[in-house]
C-alpha cells in the first residue's frame, strides 16, 4: 500500500514537472523552464526552475552540442533535473518534436494521457 502510494506520488511530480513552460531566446542559445501554472499567472514574474545555455561550437567540426544546466536545488532534485533535461532533449531534439509543438501551438489536439502513457 505504501509503495503504491510512492509510486502515485511520484506520477503527480512527473505530470506537474512535464507540464512545464519552456521559454526559447535564440539570440543567447539558451532556455530556462518554469511551472506552468506559474507562467499562466504571469510570465514575467514566474521564477525558472532551471536554465540551460548550449553550445554549439563543436557541432559542425563534432557532431556534437553541449549544454550547461542550473537548476533551483529548493524546486527540483539532481533527479528531476536530469529527467527534465532528458525529455527536453526527446521531445525537442527529435522527431517526437510535434508533441511538443501541439502542446504549445494547437492545445486541442495535445493529448495529456497518451502523452502520459508515451512519457520515459
Amino acid at each position: 500500500m505504501e509503495r503504491e502510494m510512492e509510486r502515485e506520488m511520484e506520477r503527480e511530480r512527473i505530470i506537474s514537472l512535464s507540464l512545464s513552460s519552456l521559454q526559447f531566446d535564440a539570440k543567447h542559445s539558451m532556455f530556462a523552464m518554469t511551472f506552468l501554472d506559474d507562467y499562466k499567472r504571469n510570465p514575467a514574474t514566474a521564477l525558472p526552475w532551471i536554465s540551460v545555455l548550449l553550445f554549439g561550437d563543436l557541432v559542425e567540426s563534432k557532431q556534437l552540442g553541449l549544454m550547461r544546466a542550473e537548476a533551483d536545488e529548493k524546486r527540483l532534485t539532481t533527479e528531476e533535473t536530469q529527467r527534465l533535461l532528458l525529455l527536453v532533449r526527446k521531445y525537442y531534439g527529435t522527431d517526437a518534436y510535434d508533441r511538443a509543438w501541439a502542446f504549445n501551438h494547437a492545445e486541442r489536439h495535445f493529448n495529456l494521457e497518451s502523452y502520459l502513457e508515451s512519457c520515459p
